[in-house]
């Protein structure tokens, strides 16, 4: 049996092992490998007893099926060579499997025996196939077989075997070898070479394997050191905490002895947390006498609503004031109702907005604010802008507005219906909203919540006449609307939509009328491209402000290729960032109208309707913002609650 010492042993532990414990692993490795290597001999040894038996039965098949007719042409006989393979084959495996048998696992003996019988049942099977050139590669996969050894020693032996064989056959008997008779004396040697090129490869595989099995058992004799050294320091640690644990048992006595002390301190605390209880009891008793008092508080609340819902149904034939018959309601909302109704000094009609009084608005400070809201917006005097033509609290204490009357339907609803609108129609409904908010600037007012909503497109007998409404009443009602991404008029101090807001607004900076420019710039392009240029629906409410503030709209070309450059240089003017550097609205109305006539080839004097008569002899409107559940028509009039 072959043994193997790993001499120099390089291990890469710590290098606090002393040289006793390098020694224990050097002999150890040694070990691991000699048991690892019998092992391999062991289990090639019984792979190899079955492979000569399968072989030598095969070898029988082979001399009885190819065997007569490479000898005697066409007679069908029992020739020599099943005889020969029968009895040869017979002893050369007898050899083997005895030894395999009956010696200890892996002797040295038992290999070179199996090497020489697989070589020589090689130059067998050549023989009984009359020298064909595949039996011939039997001799490289038997050489290929005999690497799983892995040692290059038996690779030697077998080669020995196989090139006697040749040179024997070769020079005397070549047909038995190499099919033909008059082979030359020489050709065992080329036989001999590739045999030996296979060979080189061999051994180095073989010698490879052998270096990697001397690294693992090296390897493993590392970690059973490793080990050996963490189950000493483990036991060492053990002993230390046994040694903790009686100290802990002593403190833990000492522990008992100051818990008895403080037990007797609990009693004394005892009466100190009865008397909290008491304290506590009677807060609680305040309490529900304060959620009492709310709870009354929201029912007044809830009655107060009940009472205006009642009197917004009960109101239709009041008389505001003396001078404003309430006829019919023909809408409401969160925070009013809106009636048609009659002057009574002139018998024509017009429009009455009540207001709700809630908790936020019922104060004097915010009637107040409402009566100045009414003298704002009746400050802007523009045949294109909503016309108030009174406001007040009359003498049962209920605030309202008198408007204008408006029939027809809103842009939101016309954008909604075509999606997008042509460069012509845009041109005509934006240029009258410029005249306005140029006039409003120039009276201090900024509208503060340009949108689709709050263009009106009112349909007289005269031909359509467009109109800005809403003109402050959004600052009315800022406390009374909820936040949302997709109408937000009024959160605290903050009014408009985001969606078309200003970024100096969204960033709470001074701003003026420039403002509004950037909302009408907004909807300028959704009404070009049929969508906006920055949209809450997938960024959110957050993302919507981060892109007013910094990032710049996609081109209009984007969306349509047919949009002229000189339009989309005066959309982009209105999106400028910077207040400072954005047009005004009278450029903005300006610039419109010479793209109108130099582009469109119009006049928008001519294509444009505002009223013929006076202001004050206009039929009364009201401001509308349709939705998809409460927009209707009444009388031929639609109306925003």
């Amino acid at each position: 049996m072959t043994s193997y010492a790993i001499s120099n042993p390089q291990p890469d532990i710590s290098s606090s092992v002393d040289v006793e414990i390098q020694n224990k692993i050097a002999s150890r490795t040694t070990e691991l490998f000699n048991k690892q290597q019998q092992q391999v001999f062991g289990r090639t040894d019984r792979m190899f007893a079955k492979l000569l038996v399968f072989q030598w039965l095969v070898g029988i098949g082979i001399s009885i099926w190819l065997s007569p007719y490479a000898w005697q042409g066409s007679t069908i006989a029992v020739h020599l060579h099943v005889w020969a393979a029968i009895f040869l084959g017979a002893i050369l495996v007898s050899l083997p499997l005895y030894l395999i048998a009956y010696q200890p696992p892996g002797h040295t003996l038992t290999r070179h025996s199996v090497a020489m019988s697989q070589m020589l049942f090689s130059a067998l099977l050549i023989h009984l196939s009359g020298g064909r050139i595949e039996t011939h590669f039997h001799v490289f996969g038997s050489l290929a077989f005999l690497t799983f050894y892995r040692d290059w020693r038996v690779l030697i032996t077998a080669t020995a075997i196989v090139g006697l064989d040749h040179f024997t056959r070769g020079v005397f008997w070549p047909q038995s070898v190499f099919g033909i008779n008059d082979a030359s004396n020489l050709r065992w040697l080329e036989h001999a070479g590739w045999v030996a090129f296979e060979d080189f490869f061999l051994i180095l595989a073989c010698l490879r394997s052998v270096s990697d099995m001397k690294g693992m058992a090296h390897q493993n004799a590392q970690l059973e050191a490793i080990n050996a050294n963490i189950e000493r320091k483990v036991k060492e640690r053990t002993a230390q905490l046994d040694k903790k644990s009686h100290e802990l048992i002593k403190n833990n006595e000492e522990l008992d002895k100051k818990n008895s002390e403080l037990d007797k301190k609990n009693f004394e605390l005892a009466d100190t947390v009865e008397q909290l209880k008491q304290s506590k009891e009677a807060m609680e008793k305040a309490n529900k006498e304060l959620l009492k008092s709310n709870t009354e508080l929201a029912e007044s609340h809830k009655r107060a609503d009940r009472i205006f819902s009642a009197l917004a149904e009960a109101l239709p034939g009041k008389i505001l004031d003396d001078k404003y018959r309430l006829d019919s309601k023909i809408g409401s909302g969160g925070f009013g109702a809106v009636y048609k109704a009659t002057q009574l000094a002139l018998n024509r009609p017009i429009a009455v907005k009540v207001f709700r009084p809630t908790e936020d608005n019922a104060s004097a400070e915010n009637l107040e604010r409402f009566l100045l809201e009414g003298i704002s917006t009746c400050r802007v005097t523009h045949p294109n802008a909503v016309i108030v033509l009174d406001s007040g609290i009359s003498s049962d204490g209920i605030a309202y507005l008198v408007m204008e009357l408006l029939e027809g339907w809103s842009l939101s609803t016309e954008l909604k219906e075509k999606g997008k609108i042509s460069i012509k129609r845009c041109v005509d409904i934006i240029i009258p909203v410029c005249d306005v908010l140029a006039e409003a600037h120039d009276n201090g007012i900024i509208h503060r919540d340009i949108k689709p909503d709050n263009i009106f497109l009112h349909q007289p007998k005269e031909g359509e006449i467009i109109k800005v409404v809403d003109f402050g009443i959004a600052k009315l009602v800022d406390k009374d609307e909820k936040s949302t991404p997709s109408n937000l008029t009024g959160t605290g101090n903050l009014i408009g939509t985001p969606t078309y807001m200003a970024p100096e607004r969204l960033s709470n900076k001074p701003y003026d009328g420039r403002s509004d420019v950037y909302s009408l710039g907004i909807l300028l392009y959704q009404m070009l491209a049929g969508c906006v240029p920055f949209d809450e629906e997938y960024s959110g409410i957050v993302g919507l402000v981060m892109m007013h503030l910094k990032e710049a709209p996609p081109p209009l070309t984007d969306f349509d290729d047919q949009i002229p450059k000189s339009l989309e240089d005066i959309v982009m003017k209105t999106l400028i960032k910077n207040p400072q550097e954005r047009i005004s609205a009278k450029e903005l109305g300006q610039a419109l109208r010479e793209f109108a006539i130099s582009y469109l080839d119009t006049d928008t004097s001519s294509s444009i309707q505002v009223p013929q008569k006076s202001l004050h002899s206009t039929l009364p409107t009201v401001e509308f913002t349709p939705t998809k559940e409460s927009e209707k028509q009444v009388s031929g009039s639609f109306v925003k609650p």
